[in-house]
């Protein structure tokens, strides 16, 4: 028995005028003699900058043979055809030998689609990628609970309103999914809030925006702001974000100065690939008022790993009763479970009541000279207002007493000439 080496690095033995070859690892392989009948199988590029085929050679009738198409940079792999016609979509077709037969690897150029969100956390997008040149690519925009989708943009120019939208590729381009708060969101990021904060910066702090002030605070003040995990920054963030300073001190207690209805949290938590199967998960309490409050609302969320290094993800609460309060924590999920998380992008609704059924009667024999204005009690907050102009209303607000009166508020209104219309608010 003869011994020796191959070019490929893969080891050739010969016995009796019969050979075989060993490659590294699990491989499939067949063992033919020297006088087996064989076919030429012959593997061609489309065009031929476009990329690189394997497989080209002499095999065995009856047996069975494997083409491979890898694609250069800016092309992309469409199929394999014979005689014009397709004869297998993927990148490794194998087939039985029957005869000799030529293939044709078909490359496409192709052109990338970058899509991103305004703000980046408003929303998420799919159908950036690398696509064929003159492909249609249907893209999505999904807002995130708190915020609406207004217009896909492209160089500044709007392009639709729709978030269902096709791109047709012509280009390298970028698209832009601009989504808009709505009235009643605040959201705070550690990057616009006021007051200012920064890499560094210490937790507990208190942050406004739209209105609303969050105070952020935790057992053991260990937490602080940074802008990166060891050079890294998730996905999921904007760019500042809360970062915890030791495994013992993972409750965040968040209080409100209103109360609100919905709440929405990125976060990561310190998962690392490749150490475990399953992600741990995160956990979001709410209070009405105080942490010794009843809890009203609880949401876990488990994260994965989008960059293949820390778990990242996003929380969504929707309360079916207004709350102050709320709490974040990593409760002990196991060994493999870890304690710490990072968050950002805190996305919160304040709660706004739902004005009660205003109803005005009229009785023109026992009381022609009034109005009577009736709404549901206590309704606690509403003010009655009116404004004698209905198309350029003034409102001003109603003085005539309120009286509660089996189960209702009722206001008497003298009953004027050119009188326009009422309103319940809340001032």
């Amino acid at each position: 028995m003869a011994v020796g080496t191959g070019g490929n690095n893969s080891c050739i033995r010969t016995a009796a005028n019969h050979s075989y070859q060993s490659l590294p690892g699990d491989n499939v392989f067949a063992l033919y003699s020297a006088d087996t009948p064989t076919a030429t199988i012959t593997a061609l590029a489309q065009p031929s900058n476009g990329g690189s085929t394997f497989g080209s050679g002499s095999y065995p009738l009856g047996g069975f043979a494997t083409v491979t198409a890898t694609a250069n940079a800016g092309y992309a792999f469409l199929d394999w055809t014979e005689n014009g016609n397709e004869v297998s979509n993927d990148f490794d077709y194998t087939f039985p030998v029957t005869g000799d037969r030529t293939l044709v690897a078909n490359f496409v150029s192709t052109r990338v689609l970058s899509i991103v969100s305004s703000p980046p956390m408003g929303g998420t997008t799919t159908g950036a990628g690398i696509h064929p040149l003159g492909a249609v690519v249907p893209i999505t925009a999904t807002p995130v609970p708190g915020y609406q989708f207004q217009f896909w943009q492209s160089g500044g120019v709007p392009q639709s309103t729709n978030p269902v939208f096709e791109w047709t590729i012509n280009s390298n381009w970028t698209l832009t999914a601009v989504f808009s708060p709505f009235p009643n969101t605040s959201t705070f990021d550690f990057d616009t809030g006021s007051p200012a904060v920064g890499p560094g910066m210490q937790l507990p702090a208190t942050q406004s925006q739209n209105g609303l002030t969050v105070s952020f605070s935790t057992l053991m003040s260990s937490w602080s702001i940074q802008n990166n995990i060891s050079g890294f920054l998730p996905q999921v963030f904007s760019g500042n974000f809360g970062f915890p300073g030791s495994l013992y001190d993972n409750v965040m207690e968040l209080q409100f100065s209103q109360p609100l209805t919905d709440l929405t949290v990125s976060f990561c938590t310190a998962d690392l690939a490749g150490e475990t199967d399953i992600t741990t998960q995160i956990r979001v309490r709410t209070f009405a008022n105080s942490t010794s409050d009843p809890v009203q609302t609880t949401v876990w969320a488990r994260g994965d790993w989008q960059q293949m290094q820390y778990a990242e993800g996003r929380l969504d609460l929707s309360a079916p009763a207004p709350f102050s309060v709320a709490i974040i924590d990593c409760p002990y999920q196991g060994p493999t479970s870890s304690p710490m998380y990072f968050f950002d992008n805190l996305i919160v609704q304040r709660w706004v009541p739902v004005a009660p059924i205003l109803q005005i009667d009229h009785d023109a024999v026992l009381d022609p000279s009034h109005l009577r204005l009736h709404w549901p009690a206590p309704s606690t907050g509403f003010v009655l207002q009116r404004a004698d102009e209905p198309l350029l209303p003034i409102w001003i607000t109603v003085t005539e007493p309120v009286v509660e009166l089996n189960g209702e508020n009722t206001v008497l209104v003298p009953l004027t000439a050119g009188m326009g219309g009422f309103r319940l608010v809340l001032p």
